[in-house]
């Protein structure tokens, strides 16, 4: 439905998650994923993206590395924030120190702190790993063309 749209994809806890279960060997003990972990295996030993090919549209697919930038309206995208300062971890009042506005979506938890803005969920709010008490909710955020951004609740 967005013929034009480019999908940029940041790097995050989730990529490396995939990489080390790929480099521990993991997927070979893994009957469910075990099909799709030896493709991605033989694309890592081939010194290739192993997410590339997993895409409908791929030539509308940006794979966003650890150290890329992309700024929209003066607001860093590219930052998932699991990642903090020296190594600490990532949260919405250390974002306000490393960028003047930023967008993240590590916690899957709405919040905004001055010009930080992260992203909830997406996702089922019942998955295997979550517990009876969780603070995720639905919802996105929108940078409007004037610059402003506007967190968009849905259910």
């Amino acid at each position: 439905e967005c013929p034009d749209t480019t999908f940029c994809v940041v790097s995050s806890n989730h990529d490396q998650f995939v990489r080390k279960w790929l480099n521990d060997g993991n997927w070979v003990k893994d009957q469910l994923n075990a099909n799709i972990g030896c493709k991605m295996f033989l694309s890592l030993t081939q010194g290739k993206n192993v997410f590339e090919g997993y895409s409908k549209f791929p030539d509308r697919l940006k794979l966003l590395g650890p150290k890329d930038s992309m700024v929209i309206k003066g607001y860093e995208m590219a930052c998932h924030g699991h990642e903090g300062i020296a190594g600490a971890k990532g949260s919405t009042k250390t974002y306000t120190k490393v960028t003047d506005n930023s967008v993240t979506g590590h916690t899957h938890s709405p919040q905004i702190f001055k010009s930080t803005f992260v992203v909830g969920t997406n996702s089922k709010y019942e998955l295997p790993y979550t517990g009876d008490l969780m603070n995720w909710g639905h919802s996105n955020v929108i940078v409007h063309q004037n610059g402003t951004c506007q967190q968009i609740f849905c259910d």
